[in-house]
């Protein structure tokens, strides 16, 4: 089941389930992953997760740019949260790179290029 918060309109995210428990979000080409649409998504996944433990799989490759405001808000996430920043291009890496540099909570979130790794990486120790 695919979701798009914004029906009728050309949504700036998609989410499926990948697997019991973890969310997969997408972008289309040229997003930008401001404070809005960052919060828009939290808010989605928060209520699909109201007691925290999120699990996501996050697609870098549509994303153009990430504000400077997304790595911090990040941080701020339970402790519990993974997000696997799946990406396979030097612009993903770079803004991977970018955002994890600026996380103060760095263990909820790891730049992978497969999706071998990103599942590895979201279930490692946590009964799903």
């Amino acid at each position: 089941m695919e979701a798009q918060p914004h029906p009728g309109a050309q949504p700036q995210w998609t989410v499926s389930v990948l697997q019991a428990r973890i969310q997969e979000i997408s972008f289309p080409p040229g997003t930008t992953l401001d404070p809005a649409l960052l919060h828009e998504i939290s808010t989605y996944l928060l209520s699909e997760e109201p007691e925290g433990g999120i699990r996501a799989l996050i697609h870098l490759s549509g994303l153009a740019d990430v504000c400077p405001e997304a790595a911090p808000r990040l941080s701020k996430s339970k402790p519990s949260t993974r997000l696997a920043l799946l990406g396979q291009s030097r612009v993903d890496r770079v803004l991977a790179g970018f955002m994890l540099a600026d996380m103060c909570n760095s263990s909820i979130a790891k730049y992978v290029t497969s999706l071998d790794e990103a599942l590895a990486y979201l279930t490692d120790g946590e009964p799903l």
